[in-house]
């Protein structure tokens, strides 16, 4: 259910803030200065940051979904099960924090992920619509995955065979790269 994933989301933002804010104070209570301190822990406030934004996002998806009026419609189900899918996707690479703060049981994670693959599949069915609800031209799209009829490799393939190619001209960064990672000559 939507309202248990965004429940997920909520506690995991205030933990990640939480812990942010915490790694703070041990870092400026171990002597750092305020500034030092803020630069040891700026990647925990990072991903506080990123998993906040995550939060809302999803938190703003769900809140729209519950102004509409029509549930039973088929746009309003097609759209709960694509904020479902995001809000679980971006969730699971995340749960860790979720296990060791108590608030998810390992055997949840089979299910979540169960249900990830189950939303893919049902909304495959819909992903051209989707698309094309978003009115972009093929031409920006430029996938050959579009296809619902089942030639996804042979439409790769077609799509590799007639890409532009340059064959043997390097990028512009080609030698600038090269110069860095390849190994040096030793005069004897």
């Amino acid at each position: 259910r939507l309202k248990t994933i965004m429940a997920a989301w909520r506690i995991l933002s205030k933990a990640r803030i939480g812990a942010a804010s915490l790694r703070l104070k041990e870092e400026q209570a171990r002597g750092l200065s305020k500034a030092d301190a803020w630069n040891e822990c700026m990647m925990d406030f990072v991903e506080a940051a990123r998993v906040h934004s995550f939060y809302d996002i999803c938190r703003c998806f769900a809140d729209a979904l519950a102004e509409m009026p029509d549930r039973a419609s088929p746009e309003w189900r097609v759209l709960d099960k694509c904020c479902r899918l995001f809000a679980l996707h971006s969730l699971e690479p995340r749960l860790a924090v979720l296990l060791a703060t108590g608030h998810l049981r390992a055997v949840s994670l089979t299910h979540i992920s169960a249900t990830i693959r189950e939303l893919i599949k049902q909304l495959s069915v819909e992903a051209i619509g989707l698309a094309d609800a978003f009115n972009l031209p093929d031409f920006v799209i430029n996938s050959p995955m579009g296809y619902y009829g089942g030639n996804l490799y042979q439409n790769m393939f077609d799509a590799t065979v007639k890409a532009e190619r340059t064959p043997g001209v390097p990028p512009p960064y080609f030698d600038a790269i090269r110069a860095v990672t390849s190994p040096r000559k030793t005069s004897a």
